[in-house]
């Protein structure tokens, strides 16, 4: 599961980052880069637009809205903040998305939270300064009649050397080509991750300042807060600041012809006022259920789908990962800034060294010593009186 994450790149830096100029950036002014990210925030995702077949950011709140909800209902961005990989080529919500709503979320990091006994200690886990997670889109009527852009995160099995926090994981992009696979488009070159998925320190120092963000105001946080888990101490590996020399083995992601675009703004406007959109092409037998027309619903069969999630969807297998305690506030939405994902831990040591009980403090050397020769004194003067004392 990942129902946290941190995401607190400056708009123009993460621009940047991904190539894509901000001109090509829609709803920019609804993003405010957090260290804290939960369900119900606005966050920026990168899509493809089906008139040009370009990737452009738009910026959409986390908690996928199905486009059949009903506008009069409450919308609970915490049900679907997440996607089962092993089952949205079956789930009635999400297959029928698969074809042309896929998208790459930009992460520093996620959060995960470790039980121990009746306690919970939350991790901060990246990959280097950037990861790139596989996602899929929709857009619903919201409740001012506007289209309402939501996204989910993918999840998969945890890997192996992450096996021990958590079964669940959000499904990382190993490398540009499986980004590209998965989004349906190459991405600029201008893009500064490199092509085993990678981004080197110095690109990224030229580019952002990781370090700036903005206070999210309460009115652009999600209603009612996700559950604060309990607070609690476990450790493991300590994380470096960069993975300069650290690659990733390139595995290429055979998509095969997948080239599905994410369906254009303007078309999804139209459809929810329920008026035809630019494209009058003609679907192809192999459409999903649910899906609308468009050109990029034709350039997808229901195979070519299930391929390439069966080949992207899978538990990172990179080494590059790394992870710290951090401070168990972080579970409450509300507390923001660096300190979210500062490591905790006031010595390093080995992860069994923090499920130790605290041992008694021992008095030092010198004193015990003194203590000793003390009550020698004491005992030799006792036995001088009592010699004394005889007659």
């Amino acid at each position: 599961m990942c129902g946290r994450s941190r995401q607190s790149l400056r708009p123009e830096a993460y621009a940047s980052v991904a190539g894509i100029p901000e001109s090509r950036w829609r709803n920019r002014e609804m993003f405010e880069p957090r260290y804290n990210c939960g369900p119900g925030m606005w966050l920026p995702v990168i899509r493809c637009n089906s008139e040009d077949g370009a990737p452009e950011i738009q910026t959409m709140k986390w908690g996928l809205i199905p486009s059949f909800h009903k506008q009069e209902e409450k919308m609970d961005f915490f049900k679907m903040f997440n996607a089962r990989s092993e089952t949205i080529t079956s789930s009635p919500v999400f297959r029928r998305l698969l074809p042309s709503k896929r998208c790459i979320v930009l992460l520093n990091g996620f959060y995960e939270w470790k039980k121990n006994g009746n306690q919970k200690q939350p991790y901060y886990i990246h990959r280097g300064p950037i990861m790139a997670c596989a996602g899929l889109y929709d857009v619903c009527t919201g409740p001012d009649g506007a289209p309402l852009y939501t996204f989910t995160i993918c999840t998969t099995d945890s890997s192996s050397r992450l096996q021990w926090l958590h079964d669940r994981m959000p499904v990382i992009l190993s490398d540009r080509a499986a980004m590209e696979g998965w989004l349906g488009s190459p991405l600029p070159s201008s893009c500064i991750i490199q092509e085993d998925g990678t981004v080197s320190s110095s690109a990224f120092e030229a580019c952002t300042n990781q370090g700036t963000h903005s206070q999210t105001s309460p009115s652009k946080m999600a209603s009612g807060g996700a559950s604060a888990p309990a607070p609690g101490s476990t450790t493991k590996d300590t994380s470096k600041k960069g993975q300069d020399d650290t690659k990733t083995p390139v595995v290429k992601a055979e998509a095969g012809d997948v080239k599905a675009q994410a369906s254009s703004i303007n078309s999804d406007e139209c459809r929810s006022k329920g008026e035809p959109g630019p494209s009058s092409k003609a679907v192809s037998g192999s459409q999903m259920p649910g899906q609308g027309a468009g050109p990029s619903a034709a350039s997808a069969s229901g195979q070519d789908v299930q391929v390439l999630v069966a080949k992207t969807c899978k538990p990172y297998a990179g080494v590059d990962l790394e992870w710290h305690p951090v401070t168990p506030d972080v579970g409450k939405i509300t507390t923001e800034g660096p300190r979210c994902c500062q490591d905790v831990r006031a010595s390093k040591g080995t992860i069994s060294s923090f499920f130790k009980p605290k041992q008694q403090q021992q008095q030092p050397a010198s004193k015990q010593e003194g203590s000793a020769g003390k009550r020698e004194r004491q005992d030799e003067k006792v036995g001088s009186d009592a010699k004394r004392s005889k007659p």
